[in-house]
């Protein structure tokens, strides 16, 4: 069985608003094929490559995973991971985690 991975809700709406903006900077297509490359990270190499994460400083627990524009901030749980944050990687983690 696989491990099993949820997100917050601060993750659910940054999916929601890296959609927007992709489809209104590059149309459907784009939204589609990045969102995809997202949820992929999320949902099967994250959760088999746990440990190749990288350690957020000052963050005990904390692991985020470079996708193109995007860290990937998680933190391993019972039976998974938790989704804490999908931030472009111009924003300051400690601002918004």
């Amino acid at each position: 069985m696989s491990p099993r991975v949820h997100y917050t809700r601060a993750a659910e709406r940054d999916l929601h608003g890296i959609a927007r903006y992709t489809q209104e900077t590059w149309g459907v297509e784009q939204r589609e094929t990045y969102l995809a490359l997202l949820e992929e990270t999320c949902e099967q190499i994250l959760p088999t490559r746990v440990r190749f994460a990288r350690e957020v400083p000052h963050r005990p627990g904390l692991r985020r995973w470079r996708v193109e524009s995007h860290d990937v901030y998680f933190r391993e749980v019972e039976g998974g991971i938790e989704i804490v944050r999908i931030l472009h990687v111009r924003m300051f983690p400690s601002r918004h985690i």
